[in-house]
C-alpha cells in the first residue's frame, strides 16, 4: 500500500525543537487536517502514522486526531503504549513501519495513509518503495531546530 509524507519545515529542513513543532500556524494546521482527513469514499478514512515522540507532543485535547486513524510507531516504549491505549480503537501501536504498513494494507477501511513525524520516521519512510508523495510547507524563516526533515532531491 503506497503512502505519502506530510510535513512543515523551515528553509534548512528544520521540523521541531525540543519536542515540539517549530511553528504554529493555523493555516498549515488546517492544511494539514484537510490533506490528512480527505476521503473520496465517505465511508473510509486516512491513517496518520507516527512516531511515539510526535504523538507525545500533540497537545491532549486533539488525542486523538480525529477522523483519522491514529498510528503510533514505538520500539522503546511498546508495552506501555498498549496497556495505556488499548481500550481506544482510534489508536494502533506497532514496534515498526513494516508491520503498520502491512497491517493497514488488509483494513479495508483505510483510503490513505499519511507519515506525519518525526525525524526518524520520515528518514525511514523515505527510503521505503510505497513512499508516493511528499507534502511540504516550507516555512519562508531559519530557526534553531534541533530535528529536520532530511534533504531530498526537489527533482
Amino acid at each position: 500500500m503506497n503512502f505519502s509524507i506530510i510535513v512543515a519545515t523551515d528553509l534548512n529542513n528544520g521540523i521541531g525543537k525540543n519536542g515540539n513543532l517549530l511553528y504554529k500556524s493555523k493555516n498549515d494546521m488546517q492544511y494539514f487536517k484537510t490533506v490528512t482527513t480527505s476521503v473520496k469514499n465517505d465511508k473510509k478514512q486516512n491513517a496518520v502514522i507516527m512516531g511515539r515522540l510526535t504523538w507525545e507532543s500533540i497537545p491532549t485535547k486533539y488525542k486523538p486526531l480525529p477522523d483519522r486513524k491514529n498510528v503510533i510507531i514505538s520500539d522503546n516504549n511498546y508495552n506501555f503504549l498498549c496497556e495505556r491505549y488499548k481500550k481506544d480503537n482510534s489508536i494502533l501501536i506497532f514496534k515498526n513501519l513494516k508491520l503498520a504498513l502491512e497491517y493497514l494494507k488488509k483494513d479495508d477501511n483505510i483510503e490513505d495513509i499519511f507519515i506525519i513525524g518525526g525525524e526518524r520516521l520520515y528518514r525511514e519512510s523515505l527510503d521505503n518503495d510505497y513512499c508516493q508523495y511528499i507534502y511540504q510547507t516550507i516555512i519562508n524563516d531559519s530557526s534553531d531546530a534541533d530535528t529536520f526533515f532530511p534533504k531530498i532531491d526537489s527533482n
